[in-house]
């Protein structure tokens, strides 16, 4: 005679079984995600004070790009150029294909700090006749001063630092570094080193001059800073 079998043991049965897929399941998805890239970089906001010329007490924001600790890490302090912000560094992934390099070198065992500097994005926005560059050195020398001591929000001091520029940043990283010779070492790029014209029409400085902050039209800054060319046509 065939035994007969009890339900509620086999409901039971199968609902432990049930649990301990799910349980696989989600290590197996918690592995998964911890090696995707970039999946496992931190990025602090930190606020740097700075008093300029002015008397006046300004705030450089930042964030700081680093994988599992930023102590005894070389730091980068990046410096975006102009009618941009800290986000140059941190571009999100296009087609698939990561553009960020302050990903990429967290990754690398660099701490990156990537600042709006004043005038853009979370910094204090000063009168734009007022921040000249002998100001924004300024600023970016104090900084640097900051982060060399642990009086700063950090409560870190680093050792080794290096200024990273582009285009006018890399302006105000030599005028910073030539200055106040506060980095180790100095990087730039998108930086014309001769004399040239400008690829802006003098009505359109015009009008730009006449606002705060040069609000730069997206079809200028397509046509001034990219390649863009219209896809062929079969």
């Amino acid at each position: 005679m065939k035994a007969q079998t009890n339900p509620i043991a086999h409901t039971r049965s199968t609902v432990h079984r049930l649990i301990a897929l799910c349980a696989l399941i989600f290590m197996l998805a918690g592995r998964v995600f911890a090696q995707e890239p970039g999946s496992s970089i931190k990025v602090d906001q930190v606020s740097f004070p700075v008093m300029l010329s002015d008397g006046n007490t300004y705030y450089i924001v930042g964030y700081l790009y680093y994988q599992g600790s930023y102590h005894n890490r070389t730091l980068q302090v990046a410096l975006h150029g102009g009618n941009y912000n800290h986000t140059y560094w941190d571009v999100p992934p296009i087609n698939g294909h990561e553009y960020s390099y302050a990903r990429y070198m967290a990754q690398r065992h660099y701490a990156v700090l990537a600042i709006d500097q004043l005038g853009t994005g979370a910094s204090s926005k000063p009168d734009g006749d007022f921040l000249t560059l002998t100001e924004t050195a300024s600023g970016i020398h104090q900084v640097l001063a900051q982060l060399r001591s642990s009086e700063n929000a950090l409560g870190y001091a680093f050792d080794r630092i290096v200024l990273v520029g582009h285009s006018l940043g890399s302006i105000n990283g030599i005028y910073a570094q030539a200055t106040y010779h506060d980095a180790d070492a100095l990087i730039t790029t998108g930086l014309c080193h001769v004399q040239h014209d400008l690829p802006i029409p003098q009505s359109v400085i015009l009008e730009l001059s006449q606002h705060t902050y040069f609000p730069f039209p997206d079809a200028l800054r397509e046509q001034v800073f990219y390649y863009t060319p219209e896809p062929t046509r079969m």
